[in-house]
């Protein structure tokens, strides 16, 4: 009987714990959409990319679709077929809050007929991990159309690596893979190694010196895009190029328009750029919290806004 009453408190905890368990895997899964994040595979030059040939079921049920090439489509790419690649960051990806068919990209290709628009769109993406898919990403071919969709903030990233942020690099364990996402996020959040040698020191940039650094990878990436769309050209390749703003750029235009990488982007292609904050989004300058999800990303009633604009405009280029 002794026995029995020293294991009785270790059962006890023991199964407590394990009701934790099973409900805090329960409500993360059921509740909060974790359990089945988006898998990458890293890559040496454009950092990563989605794992190809994988459905997710994410926050309150939203699907992702990542298809044979590592793109955000619920089609396989077909190289006899006609094919238009977006490429960009987090805003065309669409993340994880909406379902494949409510992105801007899907939205786009609704109406075309005998056409499919492919997501290219990656989470952190900046102009380097954007040119060097473009570029070297051999997957992509036989696209008819190629549309850059970018924000301001993508020039001054630098090359974003699989280390960054919660990228996950491997498939969950079948054994509470809720509660193993929601850990994962919580490690990357805490980047105990930044606690020790990789600890910023204590001196802090003076404003001219952030803006010297920030100037320089902007210039940076500018000219690697601009090589970019040259290459394009050179190829024969249809392109158009799309600027999407932030709250703050809608709401003054005029401080946008005399950003040099904007400035730069209208003189060199006048017909091929296109500014959101001038067209699809003009109207929404007073009012725009109805069309974001947060500062930069779209709500579902933005990417609708937008998947039509961009609509017109491939089908204009198309049908002409």
């Amino acid at each position: 009987m002794i026995w029995i009453k020293r294991l009785f408190i270790p059962i006890i905890v023991f199964f407590f714990t394990i009701i934790i368990f099973f409900s805090t895997e329960f409500i993360l899964s059921k509740y909060v959409g974790l359990g089945q994040p988006v898998v990458y595979d890293p890559h040496l030059l454009w950092g990563y990319s989605p794992k190809p040939n994988k459905v997710y079921n994410r926050f309150k049920n939203n699907t992702v679709t990542i298809n044979n090439i590592g793109l955000r489509s619920q089609k396989n790419w077909n190289t006899k077929e006609k094919n238009i690649l977006f490429l960009g960051d987090s805003v065309t990806y669409g993340g994880s809050y909406i379902s494949d068919e409510e992105t801007f990209v899907s939205i786009a290709c609704n109406k075309l007929t005998d056409w499919n628009c492919h997501n290219g769109g990656v989470n952190a993406y900046g102009i380097l991990n954007i040119v060097a898919r473009s570029n070297y990403d051999k997957r992509f071919q036989n696209d008819s159309i190629r549309v850059f969709t970018f924000i301001t903030a993508d020039f001054s990233r630098g090359l974003q690596k699989s280390s960054a942020a919660h990228f996950i690099l491997r498939d969950p364990p079948n054994i509470f893979p809720a509660i193993w996402e929601a850990t994962n996020f919580v490690v990357a959040k805490l980047n105990i190694i930044s606690w020790f040698g990789k600890k910023k020191s204590d001196k802090v940039l003076l404003p001219e010196e952030f803006s010297d650094q920030q100037k320089m990878a902007e210039s940076f990436a500018l000219e690697i895009f601009l090589n970019e769309i040259d290459n394009l050209k050179k190829s024969g390749k249809d392109f158009i190029l799309i600027h999407s703003p932030s709250k703050l750029e809608l709401s003054n235009a005029k401080s946008l328009n005399e950003n040099f990488i904007i400035k730069t982007l209208l003189n060199e292609f006048p017909e091929e750029f296109i500014m959101l904050s001038e067209t699809a989004l003009k109207n929404y300058r007073e009012n725009y919290d109805g069309i974001f999800y947060d500062d930069q990303h779209y709500s579902k009633k933005g990417h609708q806004i937008v998947g039509k604009f961009i609509n017109n405009i491939l089908e204009e280029k198309i049908y002409k």
